[in-house]
């Protein structure tokens, strides 16, 4: 049986084979087997091509599939049949089942050859995927979730939907379907690949990512957005900072204040003027000061409230 056969783990603990041994291998799959990718990639052959899940009549079989029912040897020459192919020259009979059933006339209603000895091979149903519904900036009409994510993997290829599913995503409910434009925006600001071209899949059967799961993720690219804006906001203000005390500086070095005015040597208009220069560099002083100790206490809130969204 391919579920102990494939897991040398469970066929220590239960046996390779035998009646008590597949019975204990059910209830493993039933109470947590069925949870375990590992265990689950386990009952599929890795090429995707049917493969034989039960050696003779009456043996258990778990397919994630079409279950065949046919013939273990030819009627023309005795030998053994080894391959799907083969076994379906013959006549068959199949059922779709996602559970262990016995390979047996009874479990299939009927027995397409009696007389000979049986055999059954397990069909695997293609894995269901999401589908790449739009680039960045167009349409992706989705009945399902829609998830935002690099368009080119670690390798710079395009990415699969199993690449999004490791490298990160933002991801939308579509609700009862519509469309839904392949851009941050959608997607509350989210950018799951800074400065790199992306792509939307959508998941018809919403069966990648629970509710529950939908919301942190959300809540985490909202935060990301906000820290993102945080540092700009920081980054522009201590630049604006910066540009404000070299001017106070510069005006330190350069601007003159008239301390003493000779009115023996000028006119009333020269000396008024000396006057207006004194105070308008002395108003001129106190705003960049006041402006200064502003951006300076607007620094500190932001990088104080910058420090509490990185706890």
């Amino acid at each position: 049986m391919r579920y102990l056969s494939q897991n040398p783990e469970i066929s220590r603990q239960f046996g390779r084979s035998g009646a008590s041994a597949v019975e204990q291998a059910k209830g493993h799959w039933r109470r947590v087997g069925y949870k375990n990718p590992m265990y689950t990639a386990s009952l599929t052959d890795k090429d995707n091509k049917p493969f034989k899940c039960a050696s003779k009549a009456n043996e258990s079989c778990k397919c994630p599939g079409t279950m065949w029912f046919g013939l273990a040897t030819r009627p023309d020459t005795k030998v053994k049949i080894d391959t799907f192919d083969e076994m379906r020259e013959w006549k068959t009979v199949s059922q779709e089942t996602d559970d262990w059933q016995s390979c047996s006339a009874i479990d299939f209603g009927s027995d397409p050859m009696p007389g000979f000895d049986k055999q059954c091979f397990c069909e695997v149903k293609p894995e269901y995927e999401a589908a790449r519904c739009a680039d960045e900036g167009d349409e992706c009409n989705c009945n399902g979730h829609v998830y935002f994510a690099a368009k080119q993997n670690a390798d710079k290829e395009l990415a699969s939907f199993n690449d999004v599913l490791e490298m990160g995503f933002a991801i939308y409910d579509s609700g009862a379907g519509g469309s839904t434009t392949c851009t941050s925006e959608s997607f509350k600001n989210a950018d799951p690949a800074p400065n790199g071209p992306k792509q939307c899949f959508c998941d018809e059967k919403k069966s990648f990512t629970s509710t529950e799961n939908i919301a942190s993720i959300m809540d985490y690219w909202v935060e990301q957005h906000t820290l993102m804006t945080s540092e700009s906001e920081i980054k522009t203000i201590s630049e604006q900072s910066a540009r404000a005390t070299k001017y106070e500086a510069d005006y330190a070095s350069t601007v003159s204040i008239v301390t003493d005015v000779d009115f023996g040597e000028a006119d009333a208009t020269a000396a008024s003027c000396q006057v207006c220069d004194r105070e308008c560099a002395t108003d001129t002083e106190m705003t960049l000061t006041r402006e200064i100790e502003k951006q300076k206490t607007v620094i500190v809130k932001k990088y104080n409230k910058l420090k509490e969204v990185n706890k």
